[in-house]
């Protein structure tokens, strides 16, 4: 079942306001938050997992702590990593791993650079991704991705699982956060299941 989310941007307290839906994207205006936040980011889901009902708790992105995570793709590990370091995250969506591990991390390591955090976090996980993380505490957008495909416009600094004309194609392996363009700030080791050229 599709379901459309939308993280707000509230100016004043640079605090992400998630919302999330049923149905199509070309509904947002519906989003009570339009009128005092803007869209910041945004995640189409079209589930490839066993939770295909609508629900809050399952849909994209998903939250732990200041880390919030939406990603494409499908994990397959995301059970024994969550039996390893997450044992409170009961959600059954793979993605939810995600932000748990980034937050496990940054507890067990309160003194590593958040690129770091993220591109061990990142090196951790099997199967394929395209993923934008927002770190709640410094504001910052990070990108990546793994089999998954992901572009960017290096222009404007927008990025979107769909090639558009003049986008690049993000390359495996690789951190970006996300400014007014994107820079590279990490690598990690990329397991990606695709052979690619």
């Amino acid at each position: 079942m599709y379901a459309f989310a939308a993280a707000f941007l509230d100016h004043d307290q640079r605090r992400l306001q998630i919302h999330r839906q049923l149905g199509h994207p070309k509904d947002i205006e519906k989003f009570e938050a339009t009128k005092s936040h803007q869209m910041y980011l945004g995640h189409n889901q079209a589930p490839t997992s066993s939770v295909r009902d609508f629900d809050k708790s399952t849909s994209h992105p998903f939250v732990a702590d200041n880390w919030v995570v939406a990603h494409n793709g499908v994990l397959t590990n995301h059970k024994e990593l969550n039996k390893k370091h997450c044992v409170w995250n009961k959600n059954p969506v793979d993605t939810s791993v995600i932000p748990n591990l980034l937050h496990a991390f940054e507890q067990k390591r309160p003194d590593a650079h958040e690129e770091r955090i993220i591109c061990d976090v990142l090196s951790l996980l099997e199967g394929t991704f395209a993923l934008w993380v927002f770190n709640d505490k410094t504001g910052n957008v990070h990108i990546a991705r793994q089999g998954s495909t992901l572009f960017a416009n290096t222009n404007t600094g927008a990025f979107c699982s769909i090639e558009s004309k003049g986008w690049i194609e993000v390359p495996e392996g690789k951190l970006y956060r996300v400014t007014n363009g994107f820079e590279l700030v990490g690598e990690f080791e990329s397991t990606s299941p695709f052979f690619t050229l």
